[in-house]
């Protein structure tokens, strides 16, 4: 957003600098080149002459039906899926303490989404964080973490509604046999040995699996392994039967 900002704020110096020190065109060598009012409007004989297909009505009327066809569309036939910010999501904690780190506290990383992420700090192997997931209808949802990965984050096994879930993510290798990206999977995130990544922290999707709601919400409980801590970015959930 900052960036934003100061490309704004140079591009207004720069119009004033610009404006200030060049002389004004006559309205006559202007006139044609800056827009106005009538350049939407045109001559009676100038639609005879035009044939039907290039008619500005039919345009305009296409392009806001196929707007309104891929906003209908994706409504009905999109993923179904909602992604929670763990920062503004309910939680309980046995054990430990958390945190809310905002944006920009690693160094050199700004990958997450929200404010920030969820820090979960346990005192010692064992300790749990539980958050409560509300689902807008009963049925089968899949479940997914965006969680930091990289030096100073320990691992952790998940349980989703009091059981255990097996840990699904993607990685990809460059070695030997060239570019390819693997399905992992796992009781723990990251496995033992792989806390740490050559690009120092990233933020990987980790999936739960599927479940079915019942009536209340999804309760996803992350059990530490160690007593590092455990950053969440957010929570993803995504109705299956779509």
């Amino acid at each position: 957003m900052h960036h934003t900002f100061a490309v704004l704020v140079l591009s207004a110096i720069t119009l004033v600098i610009v404006s200030r020190f060049t002389k004004r065109k006559s309205d006559d060598e202007l006139r044609g080149v800056v827009w106005t009012r009538d350049a939407l409007r045109s001559s009676v004989d100038g639609e005879k002459k035009r044939p039907a297909w290039q008619s500005l009505k039919l345009w305009w009327a296409l392009m806001f039906a196929v707007i309104v066809g891929l906003c209908t569309a994706t409504a009905f036939f999109g993923s179904g899926s909602k992604v929670h910010e763990a920062e503004r999501m309910p939680f309980q904690v046995d054990g430990g303490n958390t945190e809310i780190r905002p944006r920009g506290t690693l160094k050199d990383f700004n990958l997450w989404t929200g404010t920030g992420e969820l820090l979960f700090r346990p005192e010692k192997a064992g300790e749990s964080i539980t958050f409560s997931v509300p689902v807008d209808k009963s049925g089968a949802y899949k479940l997914a973490l965006v969680v930091t990965r990289g030096e100073g984050y320990g691992p952790f096994r998940a349980e989703i509604n009091g059981q255990p879930a097996t840990l699904v993510w993607q990685q990809s290798s460059g070695e030997n046999e060239g570019y390819r990206v693997i399905r992992r999977e796992s009781e723990t995130f990251p496995p033992a040995g792989e806390e740490t990544v050559e690009a120092g922290h990233v933020v990987e999707r980790v999936g739960l699996g599927q479940v079915d709601s019942g009536d209340g919400p999804i309760r996803i409980k992350l059990i530490a392994e160690s007593e590092l801590p455990i950053g969440v970015d957010s929570l993803v959930v995504t109705q299956a039967d779509r």
